[in-house]
């Protein structure tokens, strides 16, 4: 009824400040309802064909405003490439875990699943590299700007974890079904 699940720009007079805040809470509901279905192993309730918002892709407004320190910058970059990973990663899931949870999962179903597991970690490795150039470029007198070594081999970590995760989750749905033969035929380890 608030219309969060429609972009911000189809409403007319909706200020800079507001469209951003409404993009944010609708990922932020999007990611939590993809984070509860994977961890509950049940489906998600938001279906990614009835919403059109735009991804985030500034940082909040007081992260933006900070006063600048050394490797602010940096760190602003890494936050921003981690952030947009993060609502990217739960949008993909929410399509992934509603192909899970298909009462006859099937090898075309198989199939669309693989393609999802092999675009997020097509994407996650990129963002993995994102993250080393966005480092690499803030290297001065032969070391990284200050607090950013620790938070990209965080940022580095997660995004580690989201490209492994869907297969860990797929193994479950697919041995019940008998698809694990044609996922080993699929995807060979």
């Amino acid at each position: 009824m608030l219309g969060l699940h429609k972009d911000p720009s189809k409403f007319p007079g909706i200020d800079r400040i507001e469209a951003s805040v409404r993009r944010q809470l609708w990922w932020s509901l999007a990611s939590l309802d993809a984070q509860v279905a994977l961890a509950s192993g049940l489906p998600s309730i938001i279906e990614t064909r009835y919403y059109d918002v735009a991804p985030i892709t500034e940082l909040s407004e007081t992260a933006i405003s900070s006063p600048p320190v050394q490797g602010s910058e940096t760190i602003k970059e890494i936050g921003r490439i981690f952030v947009s990973g993060r609502f990217e990663f739960y949008r993909r899931m929410n399509d992934f875990i509603h192909l899970l949870h298909n009462d006859h999962l099937n090898e075309n179903d198989l199939d669309k699943l693989l393609t999802i597991v092999r675009d997020n970690q097509k994407d996650c490795y990129n963002r993995r590299e994102q993250v080393a150039m966005a480092v690499q470029n803030s290297i001065t007198g032969g070391a990284p700007a200050t607090g950013t070594d620790v938070f990209s081999k965080f940022a580095k970590m997660v995004i580690c974890m989201w490209a492994a995760k869907p297969l860990a989750i797929l193994y479950g749905p697919l041995r019940r079904h008998d698809l694990l033969e044609r996922l080993h035929e699929k995807e060979p380890a």
